[in-house]
């Protein structure tokens, strides 16, 4: 997820001496003018160059990524080219990939694997797309590669949120120049033609057969539905949301350039019609500052209760563009007594200390060459493990690879992390000086950092035997026992009511696992065939929503300021 991504960059810039905060061009060869630049704004200007190296590799010509110049300042870019091959191979070296990578990955396997695009067409026939102004270029080959003729999309130009990850509001017009009069979905992205008719007739032979109108058409045709009625908001707000549509469309735009947006989204903009009456004019009010705007509206709130507008168990929402808005509304609401709760804001699920706390276990048992769930876990609670030593531990891992490595024949895959941590866990009456089956760590590890990580080997050992047999919430509940996470999170929690909280958490972390507990135990450790585990696939729906805000507010619980 994004806080994984955001720690190995660090990493990298580290490794390329390259500090963002305060950092000055003259440091990468420039004048010195310094200028703070934010990590996740190198992670994003990675982004983009991805997606142009992936698109100059393509046989595909005429594609407009000249815009990208604008997406990010000089600097940024010449950091993120500076460093995005070592972030990529950072990122591979821990068997892992982002939400790029399976974009790119994807569209680079459809591109070069016809039996897998059959596959797939036949698998999925008919395909549907919702939010389709946030697609990107990669997304939209993606859509074309997965179409044979049959394709339904929904969007809306003016809704385009993504443009800072190379969603292009125009996509909805490009759309109609993708597909239109096309031979097929992925016409002009690949060299060679297909007959699409016999090609159907062979994806189709296992359903209904090919109908005659299929059989008949020859290219594909694009049909554009409005939908014009809009069923949420009053006249008034839908003609003012129309006009300030209109002019940010145009601000900022000589009268060619306005000539040429209105050939792309403007001229497939159409008037909405309302269905909710004309209703109350739209209120624009400017503030002087931050905390008169926080007044006037905690103000607002208590004169329509005091009137009878609102009564005092109403529920009041205010709706705020970025997080740091909140402090001056919720000091408002204090200074004026008045209830409130803060929804969705930086406090999402997965995201808390506590459940990340018992993830990042699970996440170095399914895939130990994860580094950023290794220096979570080896501080989860403390051991005296830290920086220096978790470096140590690393390069004897590389050390034993290297070593591995050495002789080509084999067949067998070199150890993992996990393997070579438990090997550091003592059996029998072992000596120190006879730890470590791969290689002796007292060449690379010092004393200190070798006698920090046997108990610590001990307990994932014990732990991954346990998994062999356990479900994945039974583990999840053995692990947070065994690991003693309880008094960690008594440790790190401010108060009582915060510790209970945290244990509230965690019990819905056990609870959201209980969907995998009849799907047999976590790992399958002798198994490598296996394809799929019930710890993995835990892990991979969690990935997934990870980055979701979900409001989970009590539609019953009234009387509060949201």
């Amino acid at each position: 997820d994004q806080s994984d991504q955001l720690r190995l960059l660090k990493d990298v810039l580290k490794e390329h001496h390259i500090e963002l905060k305060g950092a000055t061009t003259a440091a990468l060869g420039g004048r010195n003018n310094a200028a703070d630049i934010r990590p996740i704004t190198v992670l994003n200007a990675i982004s983009v160059l991805n997606t142009e190296v992936a698109m100059a590799r393509s046989i595909q010509t005429g594609s407009d990524l000249s815009d990208s110049e604008n997406k990010m300042g000089k600097k940024v870019r010449q950091i993120a080219t500076q460093i995005r091959s070592s972030f990529q191979k950072a990122k591979f070296s821990q068997n892992s990939v982002d939400f790029d990578d399976l974009m790119l990955l994807t569209r680079e396997l459809l591109l070069r694997n016809p039996e897998v695009r059959e596959i797939l067409h036949r698998r999925w026939r008919h395909v549907l797309v919702d939010e389709f102004q946030d697609t990107s270029q990669i997304q939209l080959d993606l859509v074309r590669l997965l179409t044979t003729n049959s394709l339904f999309i929904v969007g809306d130009g003016d809704q385009s949120i993504y443009s800072w990850r190379g969603a292009s509001p125009e996509s909805m017009s490009d759309f109609e120049e993708a597909f239109h009069d096309r031979k097929h979905g992925w016409d002009g992205l690949l060299e060679h033609e297909i007959d699409l008719t016999k090609y159907l007739e062979n994806i189709c032979r296992h359903h209904a057969m090919l109908s005659d109108e299929n059989r008949q058409r020859s290219l594909l045709k694009v049909k554009t539905v409005y939908l014009m009625e809009n069923y949420r908001s009053t006249t008034n707000i839908v003609k003012a949301a129309q006009r300030v549509i209109t002019a940010s469309g145009k601000s900022g735009c000589s009268s060619s350039d306005e000539k040429t947006t209105r050939s792309s989204q403007d001229e497939i903009r159409q008037d909405m019609k309302p269905m909710r009456g004309t209703g109350p004019s739209p209120r624009v009010l400017a503030c002087k500052d931050g905390k008169a705007e926080a007044n006037f509206v905690v103000n607002t709130v208590n004169s329509m209760v005091n009137s009878g507008e609102l009564t005092p168990s109403s529920t009041v929402a205010f709706i705020y563009r970025t997080n740091a808005q909140s402090r001056l509304l919720e000091e408002a609401c204090v200074e004026q007594n008045l209830r409130y709760v803060v929804r969705g804001s930086t406090g999402t699920f997965y995201k808390r200390a506590e459940v990340q706390d018992c993830m990042c276990f699970l996440k170095i048992m399914y895939n130990s060459r994860d580094r950023s769930a290794w220096a979570r876990a080896v501080r989860t609670p403390s051991r005296g493990i830290g920086e220096t030593s978790l470096d140590e531990f690393f390069r004897y891992c590389d050390s034993v690879t290297d070593k591995f490595m050495e002789t080509p024949e084999t067949e067998i895959s070199p150890p993992t992390p996990m393997d070579i941590m438990l090997s550091l866990a003592p059996s029998g009456n072992c000596k120190p000086e006879d730890l470590g089956m791969y290689l002796p760590p007292r060449n690379i590890m010092s004393t200190r950092s070798i006698n920090r990580f046997i108990p610590f080997a001990k307990s994932l050992k014990s732990l991954m035997e346990k998994a062999a047999v356990l479900s994945v919430p039974e583990l999840l509940s053995t692990l947070i026992d065994d690991l003693d996470l309880k008094s960690h999170f008594d440790t790190i929690s401010k108060s009582r009511d915060e510790f209970q909280d945290r244990l509230s958490n965690v019990m819905e972390l056990i609870r959201a696992s209980d969907r995998y507990s009849n799907d047999g135990p976590c790992v399958k450790i002798f198994d490598d065939e296996a394809m799929s585990t019930p710890l993995g696939n835990f892990l991979d729906d969690v990935a997934l929503i990870a980055d979701i805000d979900v409001d989970e507010s009590d539609a019953n619980d009234g009387g509060r300021v949201v």
